[in-house]
């Protein structure tokens, strides 16, 4: 809203927003953006309540949620492969169920 939306409806020539970082999971860069004729809001809440007096059209689309599921999971699978790396590479260099007072395993669920 203040950073695209209502600077648009005022009529503002360039509009500044903070991208979000998927991976980090955090707002990173600033980007600048100067508006065309269309804005087009992608994602599963830009057709939100407060967003209602600016749209002028939108779209929904119907996806069953294990396809949502499958897509989501896969598209995952890297980061989950960079993140099991960046762990076997900190369990070889410094070995933290040596200093463990317990182990447990956490192949079966607990009952």
């Amino acid at each position: 809203m203040e950073q695209v939306l209502l600077p648009l409806s005022r009529g503002e020539s360039t509009l500044r927003y903070q991208r979000y970082d998927w991976e980090t999971r955090r707002l990173a860069e600033w980007m600048e953006v100067v508006p065309g004729p269309y804005l087009i809001i992608e994602g599963v809440s830009s057709s939100r309540l407060q967003f209602a007096p600016y749209v002028s059209f939108a779209i929904w689309a119907e996806t069953d949620r294990d396809e949502r599921l499958r897509r989501g999971v896969e598209d995952m699978t890297g980061y989950w492969l960079r993140w099991m790396a960046e762990e076997d590479a900190y369990v070889l260099r410094e070995s933290p169920q040596e200093r463990a007072d317990l182990v447990v395993g956490g192949d079966k669920p607990t009952p």
